[in-house]
């Protein structure tokens, strides 16, 4: 996997440029940087990978993933039974200025299609995410190909889980013609 260009880890270095920005008014994105993004680093819990301007190298947004899993029943019938590892989109914020600018989905479609290349370290074929909210789960990771696990979420759930397999985001066919086993396609 190659990481997406101008991301640097998050680090104590550049940590505090960061903490100064606001995502979400306060809300729990501003909590996890503000207290505990860079702890979790170090605990080995998530991974922070701030997106800095190329020119002005201000940093622009951030996203934090960490590992997961998913029951192979909702993405792979044949595989009933078995967990799949995934990747968990953790938190992901944008600059207030360029909320609702398109930012938000081309900084998650680059590492999505990170996360697809033929060298993920990962070991992963699936991204999961807990969207906050049915508003942000239909119009944010809707268009990006997420699906809802289990049935669709009722407005007064607390907790929505959506995946996306990542092989929706290669951008080369590895068995061109055939399938893994040498069979053609």
């Amino acid at each position: 996997m190659s990481i997406p260009s101008d991301y640097l880890s998050l680090d104590a270095d550049n940590w505090p440029r960061l903490r100064q920005l606001r995502f979400d008014h306060g809300g729990p994105v501003d909590d996890f940087i503000q207290r505990r993004a860079l702890n979790d680093k170090y605990e080995l819990l998530r991974q922070t990978w701030i997106k800095f301007h190329p020119v002005s190298g201000e940093p622009l947004g951030f996203v934090s993933f960490s590992n997961s899993s998913i029951p192979a029943a909702v993405s792979d019938k044949a595989f009933s039974g078995v967990d799949y590892p995934a990747v968990l989109l953790a938190f992901i914020g944008v600059r207030e200025e360029l909320r609702f600018r398109g930012f938000g989905s081309a900084m998650l479609a680059e590492w999505l299609s990170s996360f697809a290349s033929v060298n993920n370290k990962t070991g992963c074929r699936i991204m999961k995410v807990y969207p906050t909210s049915i508003d942000l789960a239909e119009g944010f990771y809707k268009k990006l190909g997420f699906h809802y696990i289990g049935k669709r979420p009722h407005i007064d759930q607390v907790s929505i889980a959506m995946f996306v397999p990542l092989t929706r985001y290669r951008s080369i066919k590895l068995f061109q013609g055939t399938n893994p086993h040498g069979q053609a396609d």
